[in-house]
């Protein structure tokens, strides 16, 4: 996100205020930034940012006991899910890994 396209900021506001439509496109929109950031961590990617740590955190999880791997999707659904359910509770900040989203 660039300093000049906030969109993804208003789509926040707007699911945070209880907007069913933002919150649907934001999840849209997050599931579309999300993907190949997770992929990349899964993959051993991604060095040691925050991120990609939470990522992994998220990733075994959500592994069954005795599974060899995750399913990014389910990853980076589990991550969208939490984002929104942060800013529908009114939290001030989902975290810094949200800053390193970009569409």
């Amino acid at each position: 996100m660039t300093p000049t396209d906030n969109s993804l900021e208003e789509l926040a506001g707007r699911a945070g205020q209880g907007d069913a439509a933002a919150a649907a496109e934001l999840r849209r929109r997050l599931k579309e930034g999300l993907g190949p950031l997770v992929r990349l961590a899964l993959r051993g990617g991604g060095g040691h940012s925050p991120l990609s740590a939470r990522i992994r955190q998220v990733a075994r999880r959500a592994a069954s006991p005795g599974a060899e791997r995750v399913e990014a999707d389910a990853v980076r659904d589990t991550l969208c899910t939490r984002i929104l359910g942060r800013i529908r509770a009114g939290a001030r900040s989902v975290g810094p890994e949200l800053d390193t989203v970009t569409c």
